[in-house]
């Protein structure tokens, strides 16, 4: 088992750094596409622009000119006849006989296309019509340069070059590099865009495969030592001996455990955070914006875990210490909505309190009662309602020792064959909301956990819909130590 258990955490944290990589990919490629579209655009409305116009009139005037450019272009416009005078200019300055020469040798009159420039290269698009009996060029055009690299590392954190087709890929001392050839919408070659990642983290990932594999090669070789020990007279013996061999080797797996979940935690912070990011651009495509909302979405899934394996790790490992404090009733209350507005009122749900402690305070450790405990159930109750109903929670004194909080709800309720096993950690009993809402199954075991380390207790009663299809829903009972 932990065999599968490190392969499965080297795995997921290869995975991340993958899927880290292919995001940042997709970013720098969508904003370099994002101007290629619309320098297409910009020559498509100028030619329907230019048709309606011709209806009327065999040539264009240069005030009909002016007025079918666009208010604000890409980069820049530029026109100028085959003299190479310039008749019209608004952007960057750019050599008009550089651009008259790519023009004249590289393009037709259908796509986009790029000129090198001095030390930049250009992506242009462009068509051709005439004014007053003279044949005009007319250019929208946008710099890819290194103040455009900037840009796509400011947005990202990582850095990126663009490349001729035919040029060599430049090597970045520390850095791995993955590349992309930008294409035109007639599917032609422009450039090749090359995203760079820092190798330390290639070399880390590395490192704790091995590290693991050693540990996996020590574990093994314990065992068959350990197995192969003498005759009855030594039992005692090989028992205290494995005894510190299993502290030992369970001291480094909660040592790689705590390595690996930090590492994986960070790579899966980072593509939450690149995958936000991407997802502002307004002009991101709605297949790409839904593939990085489920990447999003599995990434948050996957931290939710290590949190919860890392806090039942702490507390079961006597590393996580509770500071037990009296808490008013009402505080409890006034997080509770805080935390759950949005969730309650984007389903249309109604949360009744009812307090009646007269003013007796809870004595439990705050951040993990509020936590691990209260958030866990109403957030169940929320997952598992129906909209427009109504969840309660109550509270009172139940004797010199325990106050009573009920948190009651009119959903689906727990089916029969999970009702016995929602408290064990090792069950699957994960469900899917009214809502399509997903979790991990951790929830109930860890409140559990908790209200025990608390010195207090949790119940559950409930009657599923398909038992009762009128009278269902689930009830959580707290009997909390209180002052």
């Amino acid at each position: 088992l932990s065999l599968f258990g490190y392969i499965w955490i080297y795995r997921q944290t290869k995975m991340a750094y993958t899927h880290k990589q292919h995001t940042i990919q997709a970013i720098h490629k969508n904003y370099i596409n994002h101007f290629i579209r619309q320098l297409r655009q910009h020559t498509e409305n100028y030619i329907r622009a230019e048709n309606n116009v011709n209806r009327t009139s065999a040539e264009l005037s240069r005030e009909q000119v002016t007025r079918l450019l666009p208010a604000s272009g890409v980069e820049g416009v530029l026109i100028f006849n085959e003299r190479k005078n310039v008749i019209y200019k608004r952007g960057p300055r750019l050599k008009v006989d550089s651009l008259y020469f790519c023009l004249q040798t590289d393009s037709s009159t259908d796509g986009v296309y790029t000129c090198p420039i001095s030390n930049n290269t250009v992506l242009y698009s462009y068509i051709k019509t005439r004014m007053n009996g003279e044949a005009l060029n007319i250019l929208f055009y946008r710099a890819v340069n290194d103040s455009l690299a900037r840009e796509l590392e400011q947005l990202s954190g990582f850095p990126a070059r663009f490349i001729p087709l035919k040029a060599p890929i430049p090597q970045m001392k520390g850095f791995d590099v993955l590349t992309t050839r930008l294409k035109d919408a007639n599917n032609i070659p422009l450039m090749i865009l090359a995203s760079y990642f820092p190798s330390t983290e290639k070399k880390w990932l590395n490192l704790l495969q091995w590290v693991a594999i050693a540990i996996i090669i020590i574990q093994t070789l314990a065992l068959i030592i350990s197995n192969s020990l003498g005759s009855m007279a030594s039992v005692s013996a090989r028992l205290r001996k494995k005894n510190k061999l299993l502290a030992r080797i369970s001291k480094q797996r909660e040592w790689l455990l705590r390595v690996l979940s930090h590492d994986l935690r960070n790579h899966i912070t980072q593509i939450m955070v690149q995958t936000d990011l991407a997802c502002m651009d307004k002009d991101l495509p709605s297949d790409l914006r839904i593939r990085l909302n489920k990447i999003r979405s599995t990434a948050e899934l996957q931290n939710e875990i290590i949190t919860h394996v890392s806090l039942q790790t702490a507390l079961e490992g006597g590393k996580l210490k509770l500071k037990k404090e009296k808490i008013d009733m009402e505080n409890i209350i006034k997080q509770i909505r805080s935390t759950f507005d949005e969730s309650l009122r984007k389903k249309q749900l109604k949360l009744c309190v009812s307090n009646n402690l007269n003013g007796h305070k809870l004595v439990v450790d705050k951040l993990s009662f509020t936590q691990n405990v209260i958030n866990n159930i109403v957030s169940n109750a929320i997952k598992f309602s129906f909209p427009e109903n109504t969840i309660h929670i109550e509270s009172c004194v139940q004797d010199d020792t325990y106050v009573r909080i009920e948190i009651r709800d009119k959903g689906v309720g727990i089916p029969n064959k999970l009702k016995n096993i929602i408290w064990d950690d090792t069950r699957k009993t994960h469900r899917d909301g009214t809502w399509g809402e997903t979790g991990t199954g951790f929830g109930m075991p860890l409140a559990k956990k908790f209200m025990e380390a608390q010195g207090g207790r949790i119940e559950v009663e409930s009657v599923s819909r398909e038992e009762d299809p009128h009278n269902h829903g689930t009830r959580f009972i707290l009997y909390v130590p209180y002052n």
